[in-house]
């Protein structure tokens, strides 16, 4: 049984980790992609997205450093950023 379903493949998606174990992906390159979205991102004014990834969350703190403040979100998965502090 497995205990983190959000784990397997779903329609045709695949983990960046699993396609990374199979050499389909550069690792250093998925990082710059990362990081390049992180820096286009943090310029933004607003945030819409998730905070469950730890990418959304980086996005969004980013952005509170840019500005320094909290800049205004709208989440996607769960009802205020409170929730997961």
């Amino acid at each position: 049984m497995l205990l983190r379903p959000w784990l397997e493949d779903s329609d045709g998606a695949t983990l960046i980790e699993q396609r990374a174990a199979r050499g389909e992906l550069d690792p250093a390159a998925a990082t710059m992609t990362l990081l390049k979205d992180v820096d286009l991102l943090r310029r933004c004014g607003a945030f819409v997205g998730t905070f469950r990834s730890v990418s959304g969350r980086l996005f969004y703190l980013s952005m509170q450093g840019r500005l320094r403040r909290p800049p205004p979100y709208v989440s996607l998965d769960i009802a205020t950023l409170e929730d997961i502090v």
